[in-house]
């Protein structure tokens, strides 16, 4: 197992490292060879074996940068497209081994950092997560905004002086506007208007059952040839429904790398939601001249900083 993430909750940021959250294959660099977060091997040429280093065990992603992920998908994970790799770069955000039997996954981040930072100078086919500290939520909100603009994921944020945890943890915090999240194929709907006699939506399940469909995000070719019954998708969506269903989800891609059980095993399900009466009155933000209506002076004179879906 590597280390997961939680979702970020308005925890006060300062002081934490944070950095882009590259949406790359999950890889963890061993024993000269790269595996996924599941244990199984990606079917790496050689020649971009030997440009990375020996003896350590890295944690990374494999990435050929933003909007390419489900390219980077179909080339770790076909033998035929073994020139392509030279498009890719292994973006190393964590080490577990400095060299053969030496761990260092107890010690602070900040020391595995530096180690990463070091190791990371072998070759121009991998490279150091560039990080800072975060001042404060401010800045984190800027930041965000920043690599959004430039068609990034999101953040990420990592805990001062923390350890390296083979589970999901709240050392490890992801940032983003949007949701995403892993569910298994389980059907197909037939397509209607311009995709007629194509897939017009994956029927899927997640991990504690709840089903829904995905419709958006299949190019042609995917409807074409859908994602079969069983493969393991990543969606992004909005939030989430009364029910827990999500709303709007779009196909990320499949995940070749990621095992189902795995994921069930580790999975956390949504809080169920209380049904809330309804009323005839309502506040809302700016709602009066020079005030919140029914909100406290001390309250609307607080700076708003507009929360994460």
């Amino acid at each position: 197992d590597v280390l997961l993430a939680q979702k970020w909750n308005d925890e006060d940021p300062s002081g934490w490292w944070v950095s882009e959250k590259l949406d790359g294959v999950r890889a963890v660099w061993r024993h000269g060879a790269f595996v996924s977060r599941g244990d199984l091997a990606f079917v790496c040429p050689d020649w971009f074996k030997r440009k990375m280093p020996a003896g350590c065990v890295l944690d990374g992603e494999l990435w050929g940068g933003r909007g390419q992920f489900q390219k980077t998908v179909g080339i770790v994970k076909s033998s035929a497209r073994a020139s392509e790799w030279e498009f890719l770069t292994y973006m190393v955000f964590d080490v577990l081994e400095e060299a053969p039997g030496v761990s260092v996954e107890r010690r602070p981040f900040e020391e595995r950092l530096d180690v990463v930072r070091r190791v990371c100078g072998f070759s121009g086919a991998l490279q150091a997560v560039p990080m800072e500290r975060c001042r404060n939520r401010d800045h984190l909100m800027e930041l965000l905004a920043q690599v959004e603009r430039r068609g990034g994921e999101g953040l990420m944020l990592r805990s001062p002086g923390s350890i390296y945890e083979h589970r999901r943890s709240h050392t490890l915090l992801k940032v983003k506007s949007f949701h995403d999240d892993e569910a298994r194929v389980i059907g197909h709907d037939a397509g209607k208007g311009r995709v007629s006699g194509m897939c017009g939506a994956l029927v899927c399940e997640t991990p504690d059952g709840r089903r829904f469909k995905v419709g958006s995000g299949l190019s042609d070719a995917q409807r074409r040839v859908p994602p079969s019954v069983g493969t393991v998708i990543t969606y992004r969506y909005q939030e989430l429904t009364a029910a827990n269903i999500p709303r709007f989800p779009t196909l990320v891609g499949e995940r070749v790398d990621l095992d189902w059980r795995n994921i069930c095993a580790s999975y956390v399900p949504p809080a169920s939601r209380v049904s809330m009466a309804l009323k005839k009155k309502h506040t809302v933000l700016f709602g009066d001249a020079g005030n919140d209506a029914g909100m406290p002076d001390a309250v609307a004179a607080e700076p708003v900083v507009p929360p994460l879906k």
